[in-house]
C-alpha cells in the first residue's frame, strides 16, 4: 500500500484495509463566503481534508496542518474517523 498522486491531476490518494482507492483533497474556499458560517459548523471555517472513493464523500475538519506530508496510516486514520458528507439537494 502507497501513498500516491493520481496520474490525472496530481490529487494524494491512498488504498484503505479493504484495498479501496480514496482521493483526498485540500477544501479551503467557501463557494459563498458571505454565508459560508450558515451553510458549514465553525469547524470546517478553516479548511477541511475531503477524501472521496467512488460515490462515497467524508469530510475531516478542522484541516490537519501538513497533512501533504502524513503518512499513509495517519490518512487512513483520519479518512476513518471523517464525517460522511451528506449529499447536497
Amino acid at each position: 500500500m502507497e501513498l500516491r498522486d493520481s496520474e490525472a491531476d496530481g490529487t494524494p490518494s491512498f488504498l484503505d484495509g479493504t484495498l479501496r482507492r480514496w482521493e483526498v483533497r485540500e477544501i479551503n474556499q467557501p463557494i459563498l463566503p458571505d454565508r459560508a458560517g450558515l451553510l458549514a459548523p465553525p469547524e470546517f471555517s478553516g479548511g477541511w481534508l475531503l477524501f472521496t472513493c467512488g460515490t462515497e464523500r467524508r469530510r475531516l475538519a478542522p484541516l490537519p496542518p501538513g497533512w501533504r506530508q502524513a503518512p499513509e496510516a495517519q490518512l487512513r486514520r483520519w479518512c476513518d474517523d471523517a464525517a460522511p458528507a451528506r449529499k447536497m439537494s
